[in-house]
């Protein structure tokens, strides 16, 4: 086809050059290349109207995306909070605990299965909690159970305190 093409033009060169354009013609041209191509007023709106869009679906698309990662960790935040409030408690409470059980082990061993009663309890909660549909209860049962967790392990430091102090009475008498 190229072939064709230049077969053409050689034939035809002399009638090709004999036809030039007027040369305000390209005056026009030379400015349009000097200066770059002008666009209309609408469609340099065009332009603006599509950047915006794209940028605001952009930005929709982004927050979107950012409200279900966060209504997800808002979902599991409450758990988190409480569980580390009461876990540190009972820990702090079960610490003050291993001092008077480490001597006396049988005084703690229904102290610990009831404690390990309730630990499997709230491990239970906590699976139900992720995929039930009633949150509000679920979240209130782990925490009244993570508070019984934690009024268990007082009052069994209540109880050790007092044979603590009975037994340090006896032996001063």
């Amino acid at each position: 086809m190229q072939d064709k093409l230049k077969q053409y033009v050689a034939e035809h060169r002399d009638e090709l050059e004999q036809y030039t354009p007027p040369e305000y013609l390209w005056y026009g041209v030379d400015e349009r290349l000097q200066h770059g191509s002008r666009h209309a007023p609408w469609q340099r709106l065009a332009i603006a109207a599509s950047v915006f869009l794209v940028v605001t679906c952009g930005i929709w698309a982004f927050i979107a995306s950012r409200h279900d990662t966060m209504s997800a960790t808002t979902a599991q935040a409450p758990i988190t909070g409480t569980e580390a409030y009461y876990t540190a408690m009972v820990q702090m409470k079960d610490a003050e605990l291993a001092q008077y059980c480490g001597p006396q082990p049988e005084l703690c061993s229904d102290f610990k299965r009831d404690l390990e009663s309730l630990n499997d309890a709230y491990l239970q909660l906590k699976k139900e909690y992720a995929s039930s549909a009633d949150k509000k209860t679920i979240l209130q049962a782990i925490t009244a159970n993570l508070q019984r967790q934690l009024q268990l392990t007082t009052w069994q430091l209540q109880i050790m305190e007092t044979v603590k102090q009975k037994k340090t009475e006896v032996q001063t008498m």
